[in-house]
């Protein structure tokens, strides 16, 4: 019984003291780290330059090429246009898409037994004049590249 009430009544052993010093140490290092996160985030958001607004392709523009002449019509709505071309001899109604200063449009077309695919790009170089590049295939012929040059019709 008496080793019983000794192991029940004995003193615990002595529990190991954190010294102040080592407290103090954790803390600031925890700031330290909280400080630097605060520090880098948040990041401010990206602001991505504002696209330059479409150009005006609207009117009557007169078309010069070596190949010949000819005229468009271009009726523009925002970055959206149409365009009916009329050169050599044929009449081509497309849709084009204005970019800054640039329009792009697509042909595709079937004129008298005659499939005509192409590509054409027009850089507006003033209000009242602008160059440009087509890339036609025409079949059976083949593929053919036209530079042009336009002036607005006043």
């Amino acid at each position: 019984m008496k080793s019983l009430m000794t192991r029940l009544f004995r003193s615990a052993p002595a529990r190991r003291s954190v010294s102040r010093s080592s407290i103090c140490a954790i803390d600031s290092y925890e700031d330290r780290t909280l400080l630097s996160g605060v520090a880098i985030y948040p990041q401010p958001a990206a602001v991505s330059p504002a696209a330059d607004p479409p150009a005006d392709f609207s009117g009557t523009w007169n078309i010069s090429s070596p190949q010949g002449d000819g005229t468009a019509e271009i009726t523009q709505n925002g970055a959206d246009a149409q365009v009916a071309l009329s050169f050599g001899g044929f009449v081509f109604n497309t849709d084009a898409k204005v970019k800054g200063n640039v329009a792009r449009a697509k042909i595709n077309e079937t004129i008298g037994g005659f499939v005509i695919k192409g590509k054409m790009t027009t850089t507006l170089l003033e209000p009242g004049a602008f160059e440009g590049t087509a890339k036609i295939k025409k079949s059976p012929i083949g593929k053919i590249t036209l530079d042009f040059t336009g002036a607005l019709d006043t």
